[in-house]
């Protein structure tokens, strides 16, 4: 029996997208995807030669899924906006199942309660000697920058398709600097954050204006020319063994990453004169 068939009978803090909104038969699934590339990324930003890598690495952890927890509020929000206000709704294949349990309020306690660790690892960080005091004051930010998520994700499920171009950007800085209102980000992470964001937004913004939607779009490879561009315009101004060996680990890990995709370009090019590309932006026969 598919197990998308049976809905649990009480919310689950990120169900929804494992179940329901990634289609696993053209990409990884929610969680390894989320984890293996969304959350080593930040922390690859963000750990290399900080204070205490363990503790910085662990709270963001903790922060990501608090994060993701309030982020998958808008994806549930855009299915049933979708459902309710567009004329040619495309609502996700499972949105009336989960419809039946899925709880804004009990996200957002989710998100406060795997939050809770985060504080205390930032205070036990940034104020060792009084962290206790700091805790609450750090929960309190968090969730003023969580509120500060819904409120860009709510803009954005209720604005037309092309206007949410505008907004898609913020979501995606949101998404992968979180961790900023609490730990310093080196030149190389920015570098990355940036290149991220760009690997999101170019395709989002081909998606929308561009008909033929290009599906094909390397956008792994995408992210590697915009990591490299940054991080050699970055170098002159921060020349460190720090920079070079935490940079160099990025870039090795983003090939890793796009090596298929890399080679699938590589492979693909060919002499201008056997080009079928028209000015119409269709392929000719």
């Amino acid at each position: 029996m598919d197990k998308n068939a049976i809905s649990p009978r009480r919310y689950v803090p990120l169900d929804y997208s494992f179940r329901f909104k990634r289609n696993k038969s053209t990409g990884l699934p929610f969680f390894l995807d989320n984890l293996g590339d969304d959350l080593l990324l930040v922390l690859l930003a963000f750990v290399p030669f900080s204070s205490d890598p363990i503790s910085v690495a662990l709270a963001i952890f903790f922060f990501h899924i608090s994060f993701w927890t309030v982020y998958e509020i808008g994806y549930f929000e855009n299915d049933a906006v979708s459902a309710s206000f567009e004329h040619e709704a495309k609502v996700t294949p499972g949105f009336d199942r989960a419809a039946t349990y899925f709880s804004e309020r009990q996200a957002w306690l989710w998100a406060v309660v795997f939050a809770a660790p985060g504080a205390l690892l930032v205070a036990w960080v940034t104020e060792p000697k009084a962290a206790g005091l700091f805790v609450l004051f750090y929960l309190l930010t968090w969730i003023a920058l969580l509120g500060c998520l819904r409120a860009v994700y709510y803009a954005y499920n209720r604005i037309d398709k092309l206007s949410r171009v505008l907004v898609y950007l913020p979501l995606q800085i949101l998404k992968y600097g979180f961790p900023l209102v609490f730990f310093y980000l080196p030149a190389a992470g920015a570098a990355l954050i940036f290149a991220q964001c760009l690997r999101r937004w170019v395709p989002y913004i081909v998606y929308r204006y561009g008909r033929s939607g290009l599906v094909g779009l390397p956008s792994k490879v995408l992210r590697i020319l915009s990591f490299l561009s940054i991080w050699l315009l970055l170098l002159p101004s921060n020349l460190s063994e720090s920079y070079l060996i935490q940079g160099g680990t990025i870039l090795g890990w983003l090939c890793l990453r796009g090596f298929s995709q890399t080679r699938k370009v590589v492979r693909e090019m060919q002499h201008v004169q056997h080009d079928k590309w028209s000015s119409s932006g269709r392929m000719d026969s």
